[in-house]
C-alpha cells in the first residue's frame, strides 16, 4: 500500500490566539475553539519572558530561554494542516548589529513526540504574516495530546526577542480518511496474451463512501498515470497486452464534504517480446545431408525446436 494521500482543503478554524494581552505572565487566551478540541491552554511562554520590552496586546518572549506554546486534546478524530501567525523580530530589545533576517522554527508534536516541524526567516523590525502548511496534514485521534511549540532562533546572545501579534490554528474535526488497500503482485506473460486479473488483497477502507478506479502507465510506477475507462471495480482484467505496463488502484472516499485519494501498490504486467522465427528459402541438389539454419527472436531466450516436414 503507498501510505501517501491527498485530500481537498480541510483549513476551517480550530483554534485562536489572538487579542490584548492578560495581566500577570503575558499570555493570549484561546478562543474560536473548535468542537473537537478540548481543554486547550493559553499561548504561554515557557521561560524567559521579557515583557517590559513587548508592544501593547503581543506576546513577547526571549528565545534563547525557551519557546512559546500551547497546547490541547483531541475531542474525536482532528486534522491539523496550517498554522497562521504573526511573527516581529523588533529592533527594541534587539542589537543593532543583529544579522538582518530571523528564523522562527515550528515544532508540532504528537503525544510528546516530534511530528513535524516548520521555519520561515522575516526581517527586523517588520510584523510579518506567515502561513505555514503542514505536509502531510497531522491526524489526530480521541484523546490525543497536541502541542505546538513557536521558537525564534537569534544569531547572536544579543539578537533574542521576538514577538507574537496572533496565531490561528486550521484544519477540520472528523476529517476525511481514505486507506488504499493492496492488489496482487505482478506477473509475466507473452507477447499478445492475456494478463489475467489484476486481484484484490485487501479492500480500502475510509471514514465515508470508497469508490476506486484503476489506472495504467506504460512508463513506470512513478508517472505516467491515466484513468482506465469503466476500470471501478475492485479487480480489473486488462485482456491481452503487447508491452509491458504498470497498473494501480486509486481509492477516493467522500466525507463530510471533503474528498481524499489514496493509492495501492504498483504491479507491473511484463510483456516478454514477440517471438518471431526466420525460416529462409534454400535450394538444394539432390544428395548427401544438408544443414538448414533457423533464427528465432524474442519471447523468452532458452529456445527449443521441434522439427517436421510435409
Amino acid at each position: 500500500m503507498d501510505p501517501s494521500s491527498s485530500c481537498n482543503p480541510c483549513n476551517s478554524t480550530l483554534i485562536v490566539y489572538d487579542g490584548a494581552c492578560n495581566d500577570g505572565p503575558d499570555t493570549f487566551s484561546p478562543t474560536n475553539v473548535a468542537g473537537c478540541i478540548s481543554n486547550p491552554s493559553p499561548l504561554y511562554p515557557s521561560a524567559g519572558l521579557s515583557e517590559a520590552s513587548c508592544s501593547n496586546g503581543i506576546v513577547c518572549h526571549n528565545s534563547q530561554a525557551g519557546d512559546m506554546r500551547f497546547n490541547f486534546t483531541s475531542n474525536g478524530a482532528t486534522s491539523i494542516t496550517q498554522l497562521k501567525g504573526d511573527f516581529l523580530f523588533p529592533t527594541s530589545g534587539n542589537s543593532s548589529s543583529c544579522l538582518s533576517n530571523f528564523t522562527f522554527k515550528i515544532e508540532y508534536r504528537k503525544n510528546g513526540s516530534l511530528v513535524q516541524t516548520s521555519s520561515a526567516a522575516i526581517v527586523m523590525g517588520v510584523m510579518t504574516t506567515i502561513t505555514f502548511t503542514l505536509n502531510p496534514s497531522i491526524l489526530l485521534s480521541n484523546g490525543d495530546q497536541f502541542e505546538v511549540r513557536i521558537i525564534g532562533q537569534p544569531e547572536s546572545s544579543s539578537c533574542k526577542l521576538f514577538e507574537l501579534g496572533g496565531v490561528t490554528l486550521y484544519g477540520c474535526c472528523n476529517p476525511c480518511t481514505v486507506d488504499a488497500g493492496s492488489i496482487g503482485s505482478s506477473k509475466e506473460i507473452c507477447y499478445n496474451t492475456s494478463a489475467g486479473t489484476l486481484t484484490n488483497n485487501t479492500s480500502a477502507t475510509g471514514s465515508g463512501t470508497v469508490a476506486y478506479q484503476w489506472q495504467r502507465s506504460t512508463t513506470g510506477c512513478s508517472s505516467g498515470w491515466s484513468d482506465i475507462s469503466g476500470a471501478t471495480n475492485a479487480t480489473y482484467a486488462p485482456g491481452n497486452l503487447t508491452q509491458t505496463t504498470y497498473y494501480r488502484r486509486r481509492a477516493r472516499n467522500t466525507f463530510n464534504g471533503q474528498t481524499c485519494d489514496a493509492f495501492s501498490n504498483c504491479v507491473t504486467v511484463t510483456v516478454n517480446p514477440q517471438l518471431i522465427l526466420t525460416i529462409p528459402n534454400d535450394e538444394v541438389c539432390a544428395g548427401p545431408n544438408f544443414i538448414k539454419t533457423v533464427q528465432a527472436t524474442g519471447g523468452t531466450p532458452g529456445y527449443t525446436y521441434n522439427w517436421c516436414c510435409s
